[in-house]
């Protein structure tokens, strides 16, 4: 079994890339993802840095941990009325798409490395 591990790793790796454009983002529309990330930054700011203090910023946050947090409020598992309603219909590509974009983005926070990997221990959002 465990000779066939790197092999499926491998091929898991080239679908992931076959999935995703030259700027390393999901195919999704562009004039759709476009729409999307026009929803967010009413409350989480153009390039993810929220201008509000009631909201957070998003910018620089692990693709991970963004991709967790948005299909748990799309899911309903993580319960906040704006965040659930806007995440009603996202596919899963546009998350990952919106995820990878906010994480390229420039952030005040301190940033973790992508390769950590951010956890979400509860349905509050809570990193550790």
């Amino acid at each position: 079994m465990t000779a066939r591990r790197p092999a499926t790793l491998a091929l898991l790796l080239l679908g992931l890339l076959g999935a995703c454009s030259s700027d390393n983002t999901p195919d999704v529309d562009g004039q759709a993802l476009a729409g999307r990330r026009a929803a967010c930054a009413a409350c989480h700011g153009k390039t993810g840095i929220a201008q509000a203090p009631n909201f957070p910023t998003i910018a620089g946050q692990p693709t991970e941990y963004l991709v967790q947090a948005m299909t748990a409020y799309r899911e309903g598992r993580r319960d906040n009325a704006i965040m659930n309603g806007q995440m009603r219909g996202f596919t899963d590509a546009e998350i990952q798409a919106l995820a990878i974009y906010y994480h390229q983005q420039s952030s005040p926070l301190a940033r973790m490395p992508e390769h950590a990997g951010a956890r979400v221990d509860n349905d509050q959002g809570v990193t550790q």
